[in-house]
């Protein structure tokens, strides 16, 4: 019989076609695909959206831990201030308005002013940490490296300025120059020691 005939007569007995077995299970097959892209879409969106959810939950607590950590050694450095503060400036023995002969009428600096005013208010109140906010703030700022280093650098640039501004006398004598050299030394205005021994020999009244 021709296979034409076949395919007509007995539509599931044919391997390709409409109708057909393999046709059938590849129309399931595709479907049941099609489905589990959708499905596998759908995971993959819902997945994104809570790694997002995730990252950002992380940034928060990453900021909020970094709010509470700076807040901790703020006032870690508050209290330390505040320790040396009543331990060192205000220590009752330093006292002015302890001295003998104390007038308060003879006050002469803004400064000593508010030293009065404080232990005025520590006689009234104790010592209480809001009564010293500014030195508090001027102890912390003291103790901060990069301030430190920031005035270092300023007070030494100022004196090299002033050291090499200085004019030389063109009539002075090497004996003279060298003889103003070990002066200054010795005044202290030398952080190191000159290195002129090897120029001209210094006599012994100037060695």
């Amino acid at each position: 019989m021709p296979k034409g005939r076949l395919a007509i007569g007995y539509p599931n007995e044919s391997f390709v076609g409409k109708g057909t077995v393999f046709a059938n299970i590849t129309k399931e097959s595709l479907r049941v695909r099609m489905r589990m892209n959708r499905v596998n879409e759908l995971e993959e969106e819902r997945l994104q959206k809570l790694t997002k959810l995730m990252n950002r939950d992380q940034k928060v607590q990453a900021v909020l831990l970094q709010r509470v950590m700076e807040r901790a050694e703020r006032n870690i450095e508050h209290m330390r201030g505040y320790r040396e503060i009543i331990n060192n400036d205000f220590k009752f023995d330093n006292f002015r308005t302890m001295e003998h002969g104390f007038r308060k009428r003879l006050v002469e600096s803004p400064r000593t002013a508010r030293q009065i005013s404080l232990e005025t208010k520590i006689y009234n109140g104790g010592y209480q940490p809001g009564y010293f906010k500014h030195e508090i703030k001027r102890k912390i700022r003291q103790a901060d490296p990069n301030v430190f280093h920031r005035v270092l650098k300023k007070v030494l640039k100022e004196q090299s300025q002033k050291e090499s501004g200085e004019v030389l006398d063109r009539k002075m004598s090497d004996m003279t120059y060298y003889r103003t050299l070990k002066e200054k030394q010795q005044m202290g205005q030398f952080y190191f020691k000159p290195q002129v021994r090897h120029l001209v020999p210094l006599s012994k009244e100037f060695s």
